[in-house]
């Protein structure tokens, strides 16, 4: 997930010096405390209409405002957030002991509570103008989006094909008990095969929920296999 949320972007739009000093980190045998933080607590989010600030102060960036959902944020050495600058989408690497962030406490949610969610409020955070992602060309919002889609999709279908194995594998199980106490094989696979098909269903009915859980998560932006989000913010209007 981390390299997800910081790795890919850093790569995509960061500066040759935040590259050098980001990246190697996560080519360690343990990830680097990192995240990101992009979903924000309101009605009909919209990634490409933030209500997170960025503002320019001479040789600094100054960001306000609140986020939610955000994976690991209470361990996390440094985050990523994104904010509205001049009306577009910008990445800023913010370091964890920087005066004006507060991370809350957990999100409580009704599912994915093996990932700890938590919301962060900035209140005039401070950080170098040069910790903008991209530095002063800045970063393509949409690559990254698009690029974190991919991957939020391929650990959905990792998940749902996991939970289809396991229920797969626990039905075989039930089959078997059923066929020593008796029963004829043609009656334990016919109770079987509805158990079954429902693990197929709730296989590929995790999924839709793991990504949509997910994209809450690591942003409900990315959610691009089930929800359209237009790429062009042109399109919004």
């Amino acid at each position: 997930m981390v390299p997800n949320l910081v790795a890919i972007p850093i790569m995509l739009a960061g500066t040759e010096a935040q590259k050098a000093a980001y990246l190697p980190q996560f080519c360690d045998e343990a990830m680097p405390k990192m995240t990101a933080a992009l979903t924000e607590p309101i009605i009909q989010f919209n990634p490409y209409k933030l209500k997170t600030t960025a503002s320019l102060a001479g040789e600094n960036y100054v960001l306000n405002g609140t986020k939610t959902a955000v994976p690991l944020a209470a361990d996390a050495e440094m985050i990523l957030i994104y904010a509205n600058e001049d009306g577009k989408t910008q990445g800023f690497l913010v370091p964890a002991d920087t005066g004006g962030e507060t991370i809350g406490e957990r999100n409580k949610l009704m599912g994915l509570n093996a990932l700890p969610l938590y919301p962060v409020t900035l209140e005039n955070v401070r950080i170098p103008a040069e910790n903008r992602l991209g530095g002063e060309a800045g970063a393509d919002f949409s690559l990254i989006l698009n690029h974190s889609r991919v991957a939020l999709a391929a650990m959905a279908v990792g998940m749902a094909r996991a939970t289809f194995l396991n229920k797969m594998a626990t039905r075989s199980q039930d089959v078997t008990a059923t066929l020593s106490m008796g029963m004829t094989l043609d009656h334990a696979v016919s109770m079987s095969i509805p158990v079954l098909g429902g693990a197929a269903w709730m296989a590929f009915g995790f999924e839709y929920v793991f990504v949509g859980a997910a994209g809450i998560a690591l942003s409900s932006s990315l959610v691009a296999a089930f929800v359209h989000i237009p790429d062009d913010p042109a399109q919004e209007e």
